[in-house]
C-alpha cells in the first residue's frame, strides 16, 4: 500500500478500470516524458502520475489536435 506520494510525479490522473485505462497505457508506452503509475485498489482506479502539469494534458492537446485533422482535414503539427 502507497501512503505518500511521490514527489518525483506530483501530478497525477486516475482512472476506473476499463478499456480506456489500457489505451492510456499504450499511449503512454510511446511518450518521451517519464511518467508512473500505481493501482489505486481502494478507489478503484489506475493512477497516472507524471512530473509537470504539461505532461499530465498532453494526451488531451493529442486528441485535440486529431479532432482538428478530422474536422478539417489539415494536418497541425
Amino acid at each position: 500500500m502507497i501512503f505518500e506520494i511521490n514527489r518525483d510525479f506530483p501530478y497525477q490522473v486516475a482512472l476506473s478500470f476499463d478499456e480506456i485505462a489500457m489505451e492510456v497505457l499504450a499511449w503512454l508506452d510511446v511518450r518521451s516524458f517519464e511518467w508512473d503509475m500505481y493501482v489505486d485498489m481502494p478507489a478503484g482506479a489506475v493512477r497516472y502520475c507524471f512530473r509537470t502539469l504539461a505532461d499530465t494534458t498532453a494526451r488531451d492537446v493529442d486528441l485535440e489536435r486529431e479532432n482538428y485533422q478530422v474536422k478539417t482535414g489539415v494536418k497541425h503539427n
